[in-house]
């Protein structure tokens, strides 16, 4: 696609100006730490920067909204939604090469995530990291 092509279809009457990629990256630190995960992830297809930014994000939090997000209408009994959940969580963490800073994991009832032994996985794959 060629340079002009790009800036029409992004030109909505006005030039488009990338204000929050241009601040100084500690402050884009702060902004990024603050997102929840599923928006963190959203990040990643801003920019060849912001891609590199996800992979470093260091809250991982799997909590009860992460998963009312990821499970929205969606039968909860289907074995391939499990399988959807942990492929998710997996992939976030194989995306992940920074420090973990915050590492939260909440299972909801209904979903026999224990039964599977990624959970296992993913706990043992970041303790080793931390020590």
């Amino acid at each position: 696609m060629s340079s002009d092509a790009k800036t029409r279809r992004l030109d909505c009457g006005t030039a488009a100006v990338d204000r929050i990629s241009n601040l100084p990256r500690n402050i884009i630190d702060l902004i990024f730490d603050c997102l929840p995960i599923h928006d963190a992830a959203r990040t990643s297809v801003l920019s060849k920067t912001w891609r590199a930014l996800w992979g470093l994000y260091p809250n991982l939090v799997f909590d009860e909204f992460f998963f009312d997000q990821l499970l929205y209408d969606k039968d909860e009994q289907d074995p391939n939604v499990l399988l959807e959940v942990t492929r998710t969580i997996s992939d976030i963490l194989l995306v992940n090469r920074g420090p973990i800073l915050k590492f939260h994991l909440f299972v909801p009832d209904d979903l026999p995530l224990h039964q599977y032994r990624h959970m296992d996985l993913w706990i043992r794959k970041h303790i080793k990291s931390w020590g």
